[in-house]
């Protein structure tokens, strides 16, 4: 690609994104990296896809990204991200139950799907969780995980049907 609008270092999944979204709108992308598409930290990740986070523009930023991930093929196209919903549920002691409900309330005013749950709902949702030392847990019933290789290789492909240009085993060595 001659004088692209865009370069992008790194053909993992942020950078895949960024191609995809940067094409998709216009822009004439060129993604480079040293090696494969998804052959770094991206394809070791555990691709968790959840909203609770303690830290509201991250969360909703969490709750904007799982409408791709539940839309996918509406949204990026084949061949897909394997996304399995499995429910995700975090546990505190005692201790922190009031943090818990202060968290949970912020990511319901968000609109993400979460709720608080006592142990015995817990292990009745996870009867092979140990709730021994759980005081309380959130839990949010829509979350999952997805294929981190399928999801980036995925990006990559729209990417390149939007007009992005992969230059793939070119390390970078300035800019």
């Amino acid at each position: 690609m001659k004088n692209p609008d865009v370069i992008v270092i790194g053909a993992a999944v942020v950078g895949c994104s960024l191609a995809f979204h940067l094409a998709r709108d216009g822009a004439k992308a060129a993604v480079l990296d040293k090696g494969r598409i998804c052959s770094g930290m991206s394809a070791r990740s555990g691709a968790l896809v959840r909203m609770h986070y303690t830290f509201a523009p991250e969360a909703e930023l969490a709750w904007k990204s799982f409408t791709y991930f539940t839309h996918w093929p509406e949204i990026v196209g084949p061949p897909g991200c394997g996304f399995v919903r499995t429910g995700f549920a975090i546990v505190v002691a005692s201790e922190n139950v009031d943090r818990l409900r202060t968290n949970v309330a912020m990511l319901q005013r968000i609109g993400i799907d979460t709720r608080t749950i006592d142990p015995k709902q817990l292990w009745e949702i996870e009867p092979e969780a140990n709730v021994e030392d759980v005081a309380m847990a959130a839990y949010e019933p829509q979350s999952g995980y997805a294929d981190p290789v399928a999801t980036t290789q995925s990006l990559a492909n729209a990417a390149q049907r939007a007009g992005a240009e992969f230059v793939l085993d070119t390390p970078v060595a300035a800019i």
